[in-house]
């Protein structure tokens, strides 16, 4: 059975330069400006709570779009969090660069259905010289970023243990993600064909397009149009489909997606 899921997260931080006259009896006053030296005091508490909130409730229903894989060795998925009328109020990305294959991610937090804060964990670097890196940013009503923090660590392990500072304000942007989980752009499921593992047999999905990304579903059934896509694949690769699944896990503790449903979209 393939592993559909890991996730691993990241963390970060930045350093600063103060500005000072050449004369001692004449220095310039210390100028306050966001930028990746300035130490970070912790003064957004409503901010830090409504995430916490967020990250801890046990009432959220959860969801996650297909589990990608692209044609350059990277991955891509998105989970998500909902409350009861459906509104999104966290949303994450995890994905991997094909220069390192390291997971990453970034999580968007929402507040009144607008970016409310992100945060995003990701590694720098290569070999003896990558580091991890957090970085948190705070967003104003207009989903506009109003301050960035940053902090940074050798190894994972010691994120906890390392100090924000301000970094350059940033826009952590959920575009992708959002194309994953309504399946646009790179992420459309028109039909790949199939591929079969012993007596198992998936369906394949993604852009229509030669590369690119694709996802593995595992029958449950064969149906009728199911069994006549595979015995016509030929003829109906780049077909639009329709997908229901649901991510499941076996004895062996292994995820996998479940086809549930699969539809032709007649446009």
């Amino acid at each position: 059975m393939i592993n559909f899921k890991s996730i691993f997260l990241f963390a970060c931080s930045f350093s600063i330069l103060i500005a000072c006259s050449d004369k001692p009896d004449e220095k310039e006053p210390i100028k306050k400006k966001n930028t990746p030296s300035q130490v970070y005091q912790d003064d957004n508490e409503e901010f830090e709570e409504y995430i916490t909130q967020i990250d801890d409730s046990a009432t959220l229903n959860e969801g996650n779009s297909l589990y990608y894989t692209h044609s350059n060795g990277t991955s891509y998925e998105v989970t998500f969090k909902i409350n009861n009328d459906d509104r999104i109020l966290r949303m994450t990305e995890k994905y991997t660069l094909a220069s390192t294959g390291s997971i990453m991610s970034s999580v968007f937090y929402y507040k009144d259905e607008l970016l409310y804060a992100t945060k995003e964990f990701f590694e720098e670097g290569v070999g003896e010289d990558a580091f991890f890196v957090e970085r948190v940013s705070y967003y104003d009503k207009n989903s506009e970023p109003t301050l960035t923090k940053e902090r940074t660590a050798p190894f994972e392990d010691y994120l906890d243990q390392s100090s924000f500072k301000l970094g350059n304000i940033h826009k952590c942007s959920d575009e992708r993600a959002y194309r994953a989980i309504t399946n646009q752009g790179e992420f459309m499921t028109t039909f790949k064909g199939f591929v079969e593992n012993g007596p198992e047999r998936y369906l394949m999905v993604g852009e229509d397009k030669k590369g690119g990304y694709e996802s593995a579903i595992l029958l449950q059934s064969r149906t009728p149009f199911l069994q006549y896509l595979f015995h016509n694949q030929d003829s109906n690769i780049g077909m639009k489909l329709d997908i229901n699944f649901r991510t499941m896990r076996d004895p062996a503790g292994y995820e996998y997606q479940a086809l549930l449903g699969a539809f032709e979209v007649i446009e």
